[in-house]
């Protein structure tokens, strides 16, 4: 197959990026020069800084499932959705997938540090204390009171 990206000089990072999906795209999976496509494409990214940084102990994490989508959806929706050019840029499919990403794992650190706050609560020399550090139960609709007041307006 002849190889479609050698001389990209003047072409903008877009540019660039999508003459080389395209041809990632026309090798099968596994192919040495589809992974060789995709690996210059993400240096790419990575050299232009376009994706969105944060400054949180868990941006490699996001930055590094993001890739990882990168490579099995691009050519081929193997994991979630394919890559469609008609709908935005790379960059901008990876953008938002690294932000919901990044959503996730704050998400789940506070999951953790509030079950750590319990715990730690739970093993202290005051167990009442746990009982504060509980979250509140959601109100509870009055679905009897609501129920036998049905029943005596309707008999």
């Amino acid at each position: 197959m002849q190889v479609l990206c050698q001389r990209t000089e003047g072409f903008t990072l877009e540019e660039k990026v999508q003459c080389l999906v395209e041809e990632a795209r026309r090798y099968p999976k596994g192919h040495l020069r589809r992974q060789q496509c995709l690996t210059q494409v993400i240096r790419l990214i990575e050299r232009s800084q376009k994706l969105w940084r944060e400054d949180t102990p868990y941006y490699r994490d996001a930055l590094q499932q993001t890739w990882l989508y990168f490579c099995q959806n691009i050519c081929e929706a193997t994991t979630g959705c394919q890559y469609d050019a008609t709908r935005g840029s790379v960059v901008t499919w990876l953008d938002r997938y690294l932000r919901w990403r990044l959503q996730d794992l704050r998400t789940q650190a506070n999951l953790n540090a509030q079950r750590t706050k319990i715990c730690m609560a739970l093993m202290s020399d005051r167990p009442e204390d746990a009982v504060e550090e509980l979250p509140a139960r959601p109100d509870i609709p009055p679905i009897l009171e609501e129920t036998k007041n049905w029943v005596l307006e309707d008999p």
